[in-house]
């Protein structure tokens, strides 16, 4: 659980500046969330600390519920996927400027269009 949550913080901090501070990293250890350990494998992965953070809950649920795991796998792996596909969502919205300007000229063409016509 406590990888699920680290991943939603480090998405945010990554979300608002791209590079993740010592600052934000130090937050997530004196909270429990990360070890030193971890903190620094993460710092020299070259990919989002924060689908590697994803993925490390998705392998600890997997060894913990041991040989029984099926549908407790199941379960937790659709909590997993529904929270990165809301952090894709999230990463595309935000990188993709055109649909605020888009719906300022149509909203200025519909007015011009209708300043005309009156």
């Amino acid at each position: 659980l406590r990888y699920l949550v680290a991943s939603m913080y480090l998405f945010f901090f990554y979300m608002s500046g791209n590079d993740i501070s010592e600052n934000e990293y130090q937050q997530l250890i004196n909270q429990g969330l990360l070890y030193v350990e971890e903190k620094a494998w993460l710092e020299n992965f070259p990919g989002h600390p924060h689908s590697v953070v994803l993925d490390f809950a998705l392998q600890v649920a997997s060894e913990a519920l041991g040989p029984n795991r099926n549908r407790h796998i199941r379960a937790f792996s659709r909590i997993a996927n529904f929270i990165r596909r809301s952090q894709v969502q999230i990463d595309d919205q935000i990188k993709m400027p055109m649909p605020f300007q888009i719906f300022h000229i149509c909203s200025l063409m519909l007015t011009i269009n209708f300043t005309l016509w009156a």
